[in-house]
């Protein structure tokens, strides 16, 4: 049967936007790239690190770092997800959306911040013992951490992910160039300052340009997103991700109080690579979520189709690849991290593809507003991912804490995939009706 004539030749009913895929797949493209450009300059950094700071000190200074990115999430307010759901539909409201959110942030982080030093402070011994100025310059840490990380979902959500990459690459450049220094002058506490130092000269500069190249200067009107509505999804959102977030960044500081800096030390390189390969495999969720938004069920099923049978396959032959080749890989960080650390990354990356249903069925909740689900699924994270590592690292150390993951991994794949199934059989009978 021939198509109506008022339908084009190309466009078949069920299709997806065009645009929206090209879209999908140039974002993806920007934001995978970005993050494979900073994992190759990541890997350089931690292997310098382990080769110029001694593994107690790593593993205890890497377990801080976790703590102030946990800390400048949470001080975020949810808002990282938002940003990057409402600005492609906001409007007018764009400039104000993102102003509010950078103030309220700044404000959350600043007493995030002060309660930390005060409470270090006034302790006997200081929070994983540090000496007061690593603990100050931690504290402060966290305000420059949630300000660098709103600005690139800023610029995602601007439909700017090739400034995400450039950024990105060039902090990760020169946050590796001042290693070396910092951590002969500063036995204690370089690795820290080596991080963040960077931040600030990379936080001034890409605001200035957002604020006036970026955001509609006729803000101070609402747009089509109301207030309510930005609420009402930071209130579902938040929590999840926010169990999700615990999942991950304590990870290494229940590993630190139960076996020590040095055995942390082994276990952090590993974790270290691994999040650097599930940020690759998130940024395509993020790009879904942005092209997403506002789309059709014929337009969400098929950019998940398309992301699903392109991006699972790369990540089962990448994870695969790196079982084989854990041994020298790690032999780059040294010897000892190679002898300690082998079995750990293997378990670890073993079932690091299944992240990719996870992230595609969490895209797909937060395009439809499935948020009670999306609060489900991150909120089983984090009583499984920590308590599994507290119960597998105090039995089996290093390598139980890697299993950690993937007991966590194997549950979130198990709900993602019933959530995908129904969500698109549901498509189906409304097509079909």
């Amino acid at each position: 049967m021939s198509l109506p004539e008022s339908t084009p030749p190309t466009a078949v009913a069920g299709a997806p936007d065009q645009a929206s895929v090209r879209r999908l797949y140039s974002s993806a493209s920007w934001l995978g790239g970005s993050t494979l450009v900073n994992a190759a300059i990541g890997f350089a950094f931690w292997i310098v690190a382990a080769r110029v700071v001694e593994p107690d000190v790593l593993g205890v200074e890497g377990a801080v770092l976790n703590v102030v990115m946990l800390l400048a999430w949470l001080c975020q307010l949810g808002m990282q997800n938002a940003l990057t759901r409402f600005m492609p539909v906001a409007g007018a409201g764009t400039r104000s959306l993102v102003v509010r959110t950078y103030l309220a942030s700044t404000v959350l982080a600043l007493v995030c911040g002060l309660a930390w030093l005060a409470w270090s402070a006034l302790r006997a011994q200081p929070l994983f013992g540090l000496p007061l100025w690593l603990t100050a310059w931690s504290a402060f840490s966290v305000l420059a951490w949630t300000i660098f990380s709103l600005q690139d979902s800023v610029l995602v959500g601007a439909r700017k992910p090739h400034l995400v990459a450039v950024e990105n690459a060039v902090y990760s450049a020169v946050k590796l160039v001042a290693l070396v220094p910092l951590a002969v002058l500063l036995p204690e506490g370089g690795l820290l300052v080596a991080w963040v130092a960077p931040v600030l000269l990379f936080v001034p500069v890409v605001n200035a340009f957002v604020f006036r190249r970026l955001l509609p200067r006729d803000g101070a009107g609402e747009g089509p997103v109301g207030g309510r509505e930005v609420a009402r999804f930071v209130a579902h959102d938040f929590p999840g991700g926010a169990a999700s977030m615990l999942a991950v960044r304590l990870v290494p500081v229940l590993v630190l109080a139960q076996l020590g800096g040095r055995d942390t030390a082994y276990f952090l390189v590993a974790w270290q690579v691994l999040m650097v390969l599930e940020l690759s495999l998130s940024s395509l969720g993020l790009s879904l979520t942005v092209e997403g938004a506002g789309a059709d069920d014929a337009t969400v099923r098929a950019l998940v189709g398309q992301l699903l049978r392109r991006v699972l396959p790369l990540a089962l032959a990448g994870c695969l690849a790196l079982v084989v080749l854990a041994r020298p890989v790690l032999s780059l960080f040294g010897e000892e991290y190679a002898g300690e650390g082998t079995t750990v990354l293997r378990v670890l990356v073993a079932t690091l593809a299944l992240r990719v249903v996870v992230d595609a069925a969490v895209s797909v909740m937060r395009v439809r507003d499935d948020l009670r689900l999306l609060l489900l699924i991150e909120v089983v994270r984090a009583p499984v991912a920590l308590g599994a590592c507290w119960l597998l690292a105090g039995a089996y150390g290093v390598t139980g804490a890697a299993a950690s993951y993937g007991v966590t991994n194997i549950v979130l794949a198990v709900l993602a995939g019933l959530y995908l199934r129904g969500v698109f059989r549901a498509m189906d009978a409304r097509a079909t009706a």
